[in-house]
């Protein structure tokens, strides 16, 4: 039988701070990669000469700055593995990562995309929530349950090259193409398999992408608008928008942008009707001066409710 090969793909834009130990991690696998190859998008800061340090180790291919998915996009295609493994260049794959992916797909050779746990370090420290089940996945549950929220961590994920090869590039128009990415696989009939060992620590940081998360959310909308026929479901697809429009009137409203923020709020109640909405569309109907210390309290009671102790 022949060997299943790996590709490991990073993709960094002024990663100076953190892509040595994230190719450290990489190239000391259990299970070593095929190759790894690091697309550098343009970085301006010293990140070529942290990528030289490696020599014959990595593949560097350069590109003038495009953005994360055109990177992506060049690395899956130049990539010679029978599975592309993606890491970002701040996150740390544990050192059996590839090991136990690779004995999963021996199991189960019918996999198309494995992803795996995960734990944030760094500005939030702990786990990152987790998929409820193991091994190989449903496709219409982890669908229906991924539609409502993405539970995939990119950087944990292994993807068949034949199935990038049938479904194309990662979208270059959206934010959030990974998740997009997810659900037009299951759309064409992808097999997942997941494995709920934390495999990789994913590094939360002021310079994350989704530390903004007002364009996170409006990313993640843009997906569920993308998606909705893959549910067959308009009831979960207008509650899933709705809370997308919720997300983005709260972080409007943290911005003290509180016209666009009554918008949201506003259109979370046509789409999907609740008492939380409806508080927010009258809050932020009032002035400034009332409405700044009401919406302070408000999340605080909020948040006093969620970590309340149960009696």
């Amino acid at each position: 039988m022949t060997p299943v090969t790996i590709s490991a793909i990073v993709t960094v834009y002024n990663g100076e701070r953190y892509i040595g130990e994230s190719l450290t991690a990489i190239l000391s696998q259990t299970s070593p990669p095929l190759e790894v190859i690091v697309v550098d998008d343009g970085s301006t800061d010293e990140t070529p000469s942290e990528l030289r340090r490696f020599g014959a180790d990595i593949r560097i291919i350069t590109q003038a700055n495009r953005g994360h998915a055109p990177a992506l996009n060049r690395g899956f295609r130049d990539a010679r593995g029978d599975y592309l493994a993606k890491c970002d260049a701040d996150d740390i794959w544990a050192p059996e990562k590839l090991e136990r992916q690779l004995d999963a797909i021996r199991r189960h050779p019918e996999i198309d995309i494995a992803f795996a746990g995960a734990r944030f370090f760094g500005l939030t420290e702990g786990p990152r929530a987790p998929y409820p089940d193991a091994g190989m996945l449903d496709g219409k549950q982890l669908a229906r349950r991924l539609y409502r929220a993405n539970s995939v961590c990119a950087s944990t994920t292994l993807v068949r090259r034949r199935l990038f090869e049938q479904l194309g590039p990662f979208a270059e128009d959206l934010a959030a193409e990974d998740y997009d990415y997810w659900l037009r696989a299951l759309a064409a009939g992808a097999r997942f398999f997941y494995d709920p060992e934390v495999l990789v620590n994913f590094r939360h940081h002021e310079e994350n992408i989704s530390s903004n998360k007002l364009a996170m959310h409006r990313a993640e909308m843009l997906v569920h608008e993308r998606h909705a026929e893959l549910m067959r479901r308009p009831a979960l697809t207008r509650r899933a928008l709705a809370r997308d429009q919720r997300h983005i009137g709260r972080e409007l409203s943290d911005l003290d942008r509180p016209h666009e923020a009554r918008s949201a709020f506003l259109s979370a109640l046509r789409r999907w009707p609740t008492i939380r909405a409806l508080v927010w569309v009258l809050l932020l109907s009032t002035p400034g001066r009332i409405r700044r210390p009401l919406a302070t309290h408000l999340v605080s009671l909020k948040r006093a409710l969620y970590t309340e102790s149960p009696p």
